[in-house]
């Protein structure tokens, strides 16, 4: 079973880059796939459209689609009050 972390930063630029790199240690420690949403974030949009990471992976996602999110909420996850809320 694939496991994800949803990363939804809030702040400034340097808050939102910070929360970002945490998220990323934690989901590579974890062997979880990291998405980053940074719609509601200062970004305002998509983080690739602002930056790419300097090595790709498959495990980590910086667009977030329809299909994806539709996985996130027929997924169980934590806390269980937000199952199928994203």
């Amino acid at each position: 079973m694939k496991k994800y972390l949803l990363c939804r930063p809030k702040g400034g630029l340097n808050d939102t880059l910070c929360q970002i790199e945490r998220c990323w240690q934690y989901a590579e420690q974890h062997h979880r796939t990291l998405i980053v949403d940074t719609t509601r974030s200062c970004f305002a949009g998509e983080f690739s459209n602002f930056f790419e990471p300097a090595e790709a992976s498959d495990k980590i996602v910086f667009a977030q689609t329809d299909e994806l999110l539709g996985v996130l909420n027929n997924a169980s996850c934590f806390p269980p009050e937000v199952e199928g809320n994203l």
